[in-house]
């Protein structure tokens, strides 16, 4: 197994190949980092509390968003989530997001970004829509 560069995301396939006796070489496509701050049009959407529904694609943007929030609202961030369904892309996200920011009010199915969709709409069904 050679040497790779974090690219963010998980390295289960690579590592099952290296162990079954594969040579792997890993090619970074893409590099994830956390943005300096919230954007300010979530921040504000967060404080009014017109905000419906995140959705998680990876642990490393539950690890972010935990990361912000904080930044932003300080040591109460966790406040700003009451009422925001959280929606996870699959059981590695969900895990990520229950250890973090305590619980996941929904999964997809599939763990594609139709998936995702349809986790999100079952996690607002029958909820009104905030302004």
């Amino acid at each position: 197994l050679l040497p790779r560069v974090q690219s963010g995301g998980r390295t289960v396939l690579a590592e099952a190949f290296g162990e079954a006796g594969a040579r792997v070489v890993e090619v970074a496509a893409y590099e994830s980092r956390c943005p300096q701050a919230l954007p300010a049009a979530a921040a504000a959407a967060l404080a009014r509390g017109s905000v419906d529904a995140i959705t998680f694609s990876s642990g490393k943007t539950v690890q972010h968003t935990a990361q912000l929030l904080e930044q932003q609202f300080g040591p109460t961030w966790q406040q700003q989530l009451q009422g925001v369904a959280l929606v996870s892309i699959g059981p590695q996200t969900s895990h990520s997001i229950h250890a973090l920011l305590g619980r996941v009010d929904a999964q997809a199915d599939h763990h594609d970004l139709d998936g995702l969709v349809a986790a999100c709409a079952q996690a607002l069904q029958g909820q009104p829509f905030k302004d």
